[in-house]
């Protein structure tokens, strides 16, 4: 992301102060990383509907309650904008707010205050979460899926001891290994492959926590 401020006033009145930040949104590296690539579930996470790419996704999260409440809570925009509920916050908040999506994929967000500090603060901001809670989603994402790997792991290990117990115990193991000596070898083989496998996507998958 990359990101500037500037000022604008607007002669009402009473004085308002608009300040405008244009960033890029974050890289969509969804075809290296395995985290980034769930970003289309991590709307659902944030309690948004699915995206088709990643600006949408980024205005989605610039819009989420999530974002907003943070967003209010750090600036105490209670105090400003004298509301008590949630909801009325977040939509005075968005009134104040302007979100634009340029042909060039850059996204140029403003916001207006009655202070040009505060306005200029607030728009920071707006990126500053963004990153914070982009970041919060992946990490969530990247333990869901490690979380998810590991019980399919022990599952499979499980079936497949049990497997071979089985087998051991029944007698067969050492009758087949006397007839057919490469197609045991082969068996074992296989198995310890295949629990290689499990293993190898949960350590890969320590590398995203």
């Amino acid at each position: 992301m990359m990101g500037g401020v500037s000022l604008f006033v607007t002669n009402y009145s009473t004085p308002l102060f608009t300040a405008q930040t244009v960033f890029l949104p974050p890289a969509d590296d969804s075809k290296s990383n395995p985290a980034a690539a769930q970003l289309g579930n991590l709307a659902a996470l944030a309690g948004l509907g699915p995206q088709s790419n990643n600006i949408e996704q980024v205005v989605s999260f610039l819009k989420s309650n999530t974002l907003l409440d943070a967003i209010i809570e750090g600036n105490d925009l209670k105090t400003y904008y004298k509301f008590t509920f949630d909801q009325d916050l977040r939509d005075a908040l968005l009134a104040d707010t302007k979100i634009k999506v340029g042909t060039d994929g850059l996204i140029s967000l403003r916001f207006t205050a009655r202070d040009p500090n505060m306005a200029a603060d607030i728009a920071n901001d707006y990126v500053t979460e963004l990153k914070s809670l982009s970041s919060r989603l992946v990490f969530t994402e990247a333990q869901r899926r490690k979380k998810f790997y590991e019980e399919k792991f022990e599952d499979t290990q499980k079936s497949l001891t049990n497997a071979l117990t089985n087998l051991k115990s029944s007698g067969l193991d050492k009758t087949i290994s006397r007839v057919y000596p490469e197609t045991a070898i082969e068996g074992i083989q296989e198995i310890q492959q295949r629990l290689s496998v499990k293993e190898i996507e949960i350590n890969r998958l320590e590398t995203y926590l």
